[in-house]
């Protein structure tokens, strides 16, 4: 008994310790980290068909920043591609 006893406590308790770390850590990050914002709303603007666009200004391809207002009454097509990053 006593040997199983002291396999346990150099084994056992640090890999449970482990596993409740990592259990934690997980439901933490699955939660959002307490972000005030919801994690399932991060970044997402919800809008319909024929609503307008909300204001923004992104980076474009030649690294110049470029703004929904410079094309004020043209149409426009976003492309997002995972490109150089």
């Amino acid at each position: 008994m006593s040997q199983w006893l002291s396999r346990w406590n150099r084994i056992g308790l640090p890999l449970l310790g482990g596993l409740i770390i990592i259990a934690a850590t997980a439901i933490i990050w699955r939660q959002g980290g307490g972000d005030d914002v919801p994690r399932e709303n991060r970044g997402q603007v919800s809008l319909a068909a024929g609503d307008a666009a909300p204001e923004f200004s992104l980076a474009a391809a030649g690294g110049e920043d470029v703004s929904l207002a410079d094309f004020s009454g043209k149409t426009v097509l976003l492309y997002f591609s995972m490109g150089y990053g």
